[in-house]
């Protein structure tokens, strides 16, 4: 029968009696058993040495008869069986929060794509170590650079996009909030170090300026589409900014530019054409458009609004050294300022105005319906009559959903065009709407002109 040990020692232990039995000094006791956590630990006679009475309870003292106890041992399988939190966890892991039922193509897509990523290095590796290290880090073109660059765009970034497309699908299949977070947490755990390796990703995810999307991370998807710290972090690099979410942000751009290009073109009235950018960021598509302009330029008056300080101040480095070429035709405004305070004071730009042309590409992804209400409709008090507001706002079909909020902790508030029109018509139920796309369809534009 079991009995509780009260002491143990290397020579021996003490325990209590059972209630009717009664030892001496000097009995032995054959097939004794000594467990220590259910594990045994000594099993053979033991002598009974001394009895005490404590209390109600008769306690034996006893020595093993054959050989001492290891109390090393004895310590050893305590951490053993308390190792994970006093027995509170055990190898099946209940708690493993990467744990979910069903979910088998997404879980096997993100689990090829790291096999995938982990071939695609060592191959990498191999190409690198072959290479001077200017080859591949230094910025100066060459044969050789060209060469890698358009073997990894046209080799390792298909693969890339496509497997984050197929993902981004298949997580739209899962059914609710708890699947979709214990997801999250498989993604992580097979791709965040890979991705993290790629400087657009790591920017993204990490939001220096306390923002996602800055005019870094901009610049990433405009200009900087080789960049990291060795050839596979350029690779994932590369196939992050060239996934069709990020040629959408490209693509609205480009809408943007031709817009201002065919305004200028156009215009003949003798007062200056004015343009507004808000939320400028680093303001791409104006350097873009001043740089392409030839032929003469009619005066232009350009406000370029953003509450980053910094953005605005890239921007100039680049905006003002184009606009130089004009010859005093160009006038740029670089206005810094809070959004706040935008949608606090409709009269924040009259003093600029009116323009011909305002245009928000990226601010809106981040805004409810009212505010996005409320902005539209100080911004468009401030269009000339025949004027026009262009604002973007990405769709929910962007297949880059994924990793944006899986990896890089990037939200957006995704809207239908349909919900575009109706922000339109809560602004202001005079304007003449539409919708126009860019050449992806995922990042359409609100069109509200003054009539």
């Amino acid at each position: 029968m079991p009995c509780p040990v009260v002491d143990l020692s290397q020579g021996g232990f003490a325990f209590e009696c059972l209630d009717g039995v009664v030892v001496r000094a000097g009995d032995t006791l054959h097939g004794f058993v000594l467990t220590v956590d259910d594990e045994p630990v000594y099993s053979g006679e033991v002598r009974v040495s001394a009895t005490r009475v404590d209390g109600n309870v008769t306690v034996v003292g006893a020595s093993y008869r054959t050989g001492e106890l290891d109390i090393d041992d004895i310590l050893q399988l305590r951490d053993v069986k308390s190792w994970g939190g006093q027995g509170d966890r055990r190898f099946d892991l209940p708690d493993a929060n990467w744990r979910v039922d069903g979910n088998h193509e997404f879980r096997a897509l993100v689990s090829e794509f790291r096999l995938y990523l982990d071939d695609a290095g060592r191959y990498l590796n191999n190409l690198e170590s072959s290479l001077p290290w200017r080859v591949l880090h230094d910025d100066t073109d060459t044969p050789a650079r060209r060469a890698v660059m358009t073997r990894v765009r046209a080799e390792f970034v298909p693969e890339f996009v496509r497997y984050t497309e197929q993902i981004d699908a298949a997580l739209r299949l899962a059914k609710n909030d708890d699947e979709k977070r214990a997801l999250k947490e498989f993604s992580l755990r097979h791709l965040q170090d890979h991705f993290m390796s790629a400087p657009f990703m790591e920017r993204c995810r990490s939001k220096p300026l306390g923002y996602p999307g800055d005019f870094e991370c901009m610049r990433f998807l405009y200009e900087r589409q080789f960049e990291g710290v060795n050839l596979l972090a350029k690779a994932i690099h590369m196939g992050s900014v060239l996934t069709r979410g990020a040629e959408a942000v490209r693509q609205r751009k480009d809408l943007i530019k031709s817009l201002m290009i065919n305004l200028i073109r156009s215009w003949t009235r003798p007062e200056p054409l004015r343009i507004a950018s808000i939320a400028a960021g680093p303001a791409h598509e104006v350097a873009e458009m001043l740089r392409d302009w030839t032929g003469p330029m009619p005066q232009l008056e350009i406000v370029l609004f953003d509450q980053d300080k910094l953005a605005l101040t890239h921007a100039h480095a680049r905006v003002h050294r184009l606009a130089d070429r004009f010859g005093g035709a160009v006038k740029v405004t670089y206005l810094h300022d809070s959004i706040k305070r935008l949608l606090n004071d409709p009269m924040l730009l009259s003093g600029f105005g009116p323009f011909e042309l305002i245009f928000s590409c990226g601010l809106y992804d981040y805004l409810r319906f009212n505010t996005a209400a409320t902005l539209c409709r100080h911004m468009f008090a401030n269009l000339t009559e025949g004027g026009q507001l262009y604002v973007g706002n990405m769709v929910p079909e962007n297949p880059c959903r994924w990793f944006l909020e899986h990896h890089l902790e990037w939200f957006l508030l995704y809207r239908e065009p349909s919900e575009l029109l109706d922000y339109g018509r809560a602004a202001d139920a005079s304007a003449e709407l539409s919708i126009v796309k860019e050449a992806t369809g995922i990042n359409p534009f609100l069109v509200m002109r003054k009539v």
